[in-house]
């Protein structure tokens, strides 16, 4: 395989900056949504609920507390930090009351505050429809039956439905966007960016070769999927073990098949370009091809896959908040189980693919190694994305050779 400058991979809503006061009332401490700090009234004997809105749980949650919110009507939603939530009545009522014993505060989350900031402030200058991520509020079918409906009696383009996840696609005016915020199945609009595509010496530094020469692992029996562009499936290093096709990939094989080869690659054109695995079973698919990402995932858990882990060097457009479809990759990792690596990406600060600022998923950033074993030359030199997260957590989870990977 050619020398490449990739990243090597193998190895909702709460993240964003502290912003302005909007509400009267009591500081939920330390909890934030969309740039705004939650401010919480106290709950009285007759507060009721009838709209999406954040709560402060009155005790620590558990089997019994969650248990006792579902009999008052309310469902609970994403935890936004310390003891506060987002809830909002059951499909089954246009209200619930909420009690003091278990709720000890409260305060309605207006539609405006569920649309990325940024991509409202970009609404306001666009004439048209545009392309958008709605999330909905849970993956249930009813909720999706409700929400599909509601895009469709409001004229709004249906792009993607999910079958498995809950992250829609949809072509739709700003009045029609913000018209669908005013429903609770709606729980986040953000925009829709298009996909993009982000070894010898690194085999002796990171250990591979030892392993293998020492305890004789080479992959063998592993199975895992690698989703990029597009893949030269006749290259001679992919031949004694020909990629199982989960999707179809483009015309353009340029990074697909490099990135492939890192991992899969068996060395028959030259031997120092053996990959980490190459003993294993490789699957590919395509970006442009694999639809709902949620359904399309699970696939790998079954015949003819039985996939373990899933290799990722590309993602949407670059963020620095966790959005729709961070929240999406988190749910799929979270009901798979399966061990997906995601690189950071190649912007040179803290721009990521909103893949990467997921949870449950293993994000990888990337080390200038100057083609030595020696670590002392290391360095970031401001190539690789890095992190920390907007909430602070620290991405990437791991990093790896960024340049010269043979």
């Amino acid at each position: 395989m050619p020398a490449v400058p990739f990243c090597f991979i193998f190895v909702l809503l709460t993240a964003l900056a502290l912003g302005p006061s909007t509400a009267m009332g009591d500081a939920a401490s330390g909890s934030v949504f969309n740039a705004r700090r939650i401010m919480l009234d106290p709950v009285q004997a007759r507060t009721t609920l009838a709209e999406l809105s954040f709560v402060r749980l009155a005790k620590p949650l558990d089997t019994e507390t969650m248990d006792a919110i579902g009999a008052f009507g309310v469902e609970l939603g994403p935890h936004v930090g310390g003891r506060v939530f987002l809830v909002r009545p059951d499909s089954s009522r246009t209200e619930a009351a909420l009690d003091p014993a278990l709720f000890s505060a409260w305060a309605p989350c207006l539609p405006e505050w569920r649309i990325e900031a940024e991509f409202a402030r970009a609404l306001v200058a666009t004439d048209g429809p545009v392309l958008a991520n709605i999330l909905a509020w849970d993956a249930r079918k009813d909720t999706r039956a409700r929400l599909t409906e509601a895009c469709r009696s409001a004229g709004v383009e249906l792009v993607s439905v999910p079958t498995a996840s809950r992250r829609f696609v949809v072509r739709a005016s700003r009045g029609q966007l913000l018209a669908l915020l005013r429903s609770s199945d709606v729980l986040w609009i953000d925009a829709w960016r298009a996909p993009q595509a982000d070894m010898d010496i690194v085999r002796s530094l990171s250990g591979v070769s030892e392993v293998a020469s020492v305890g004789g692992y080479s992959g063998l029996g592993v199975r895992g999927e690698v989703i990029d562009g597009g893949l030269r499936t006749t290259h001679a290093d992919l031949s004694s073990r020909p990629p199982v096709i989960h999707r179809p990939g483009g015309s353009d094989f340029s990074h697909g098949t490099p990135v492939f080869g890192i991992i899969f690659g068996d060395g028959a054109s030259d031997e120092t370009a053996r990959g980490i695995l190459p003993d294993a079973q490789g699957i590919f698919a395509g970006y442009d091809f694999i639809g709902d990402r949620a359904s399309h995932t699970q696939e790998l858990l079954g015949e003819p896959y039985r996939a373990v882990f899933q290799s990722n060097s590309w993602g949407s457009g670059r963020t620095r908040t966790y959005t729709s479809v961070s929240a999406e990759l988190d749910q799929i990792a979270f009901d798979t189980d399966l061990l997906i690596v995601q690189s950071q990406s190649n912007a040179g600060n803290q721009d990521s693919r909103p893949e990467a600022w997921a949870k449950n998923v293993l994000s990888v950033g990337g080390v200038v190694h100057e083609n030595t074993l020696s670590m002392l030359d290391d360095s970031w030199s401001h190539r690789a994305s890095v992190g920390p997260a907007m909430d602070g957590r620290v991405k990437p989870d791991l990093a790896h050779a960024y340049d010269l990977v043979h």
